[in-house]
């Protein structure tokens, strides 16, 4: 299962980086977003936080820990702080997942705008 999320996360940061899959419009930001691993719970983020699984949060790889993001996917929004940091895309706490809609095993699309 380890090397299976390490292929995907690979992909992942190859797949982002390229302008058709991850493009910014009118302020907003699409993307993929990922669901943190149940490894994590109870560890440290790059920001000093603990990860708690049931807290609304995300990591994202250039906004400072802190920031404010209005996260949307489908017809749900969920307003999360970012407090980690990841690859590539946004990281998200299981909680966020939920009320997003986010399949909590996988990968889906979302955009996002600083708030």
């Amino acid at each position: 299962m380890t090397f299976l999320r390490n292929c995907v996360l690979s992909l992942l940061t190859v797949a982002t980086a390229m302008p058709s899959l991850a493009h910014h419009t009118g302020g907003q930001t699409t993307t993929t977003a990922t669901v943190y691993h149940p490894w994590y719970i109870g560890r440290r983020t790059a920001c000093g936080d603990v990860y708690q699984a049931f807290v609304i949060s995300a990591a994202h790889p250039h906004y400072p820990c802190g920031t404010k993001l209005l996260i949307r996917h489908k017809d749900r929004a969920v307003p999360v702080r970012v407090n980690d940091r990841c690859a590539c895309g946004i990281d998200l706490s299981y909680a966020a997942a939920v009320a997003l809609g986010v399949p909590t095993d996988g990968i889906g699309r979302v955009s996002f705008q600083k708030i």
